[in-house]
């Protein structure tokens, strides 16, 4: 059975101060883990899928959600990379239920030698008097890497490998694509300059498969209500095999 290695890290702040009748209250928290080892799986195939939510509610909001999952191979290579980066933002008047929460998740199915996964998460609120924000963050990154027949045994295995033609060349990275997105979300306030003035939601999804018998599906909504709400889901598979 193959062995996986997990580490994880929280921490947490709560700070209090009251001067006259004004009260602010700031909190933060922070969690990462951290997944390395190889998988198992009986089918060939190899698949990707990444998603999460982000949602704020209050006067002014903001929900962004960054997504990007390829899969590629033939018969003997196959990987599989996937981020997904969701933020939610809100503010408004303390007494009006402001809130932010943002998930993330990813995962790798099938066979694969190397296996990595990172899920990060922060969540911070900050009420001055009788205004209040909330902000929340979750970051997932997965990879993947299979490759067929690798020599176990040195003399039969080696003898054969040296009979075996040379690997195809691995599929190229997709043209045209720029993963740096200049509203990724990873930290709302810094990429809009925490001048959100109404509720926006923003989605920005790449999806890929390259190789035989390939899937590719992803699943998008967005909605905002005035003065209210900012909400964004996403889904987005891959597969080959």
């Amino acid at each position: 059975m193959p062995a996986t290695h997990t580490s994880t890290f929280t921490q947490g702040l709560s700070i209090s101060q009251v001067e006259g009748e004004n009260l602010s209250v700031d909190t933060a928290s922070q969690a990462l883990a951290v997944s390395t080892g190889p998988t198992s799986s009986e089918e060939e195939s190899m698949a990707l899928q990444l998603g999460g939510d982000a949602t704020a509610v209050g006067e002014n909001t903001l929900a962004t959600a960054n997504v990007t999952a390829t899969v590629s191979g033939n018969e003997d290579v196959q990987s599989a990379y996937g981020s997904a980066a969701f933020s939610a933002w809100g503010s408004g008047p303390a007494d009006a239920g402001v809130f932010a929460t943002a998930v993330s998740y990813g995962a790798v199915y099938g066979d694969a030698d190397y296996g990595f996964s990172l899920n990060y998460t922060s969540e911070s609120s900050s009420q001055n008097g009788d205004t209040i924000e909330w902000e929340s963050t979750s970051i997932t990154e997965v990879f993947a890497l299979d490759i067929d027949g690798v020599p176990t045994q040195s003399s039969d295995a080696s003898d054969s490998a040296a009979q075996q033609p040379p690997p195809e060349d691995p599929q190229p990275e997709p043209s045209g694509f720029d993963p740096d997105w200049a509203g990724c979300g990873c930290d709302p306030i810094d990429d809009w300059g925490g001048g959100v003035d109404g509720n926006v939601a923003i989605f920005d999804v790449f999806a890929e498969a390259v190789g035989d018998n390939s899937l590719v599906e992803v699943e998008v909504a967005a909605l905002t209500v005035e003065d209210q709400l900012s909400t964004v889901t996403v889904v987005a598979t891959g597969a080959i095999g």
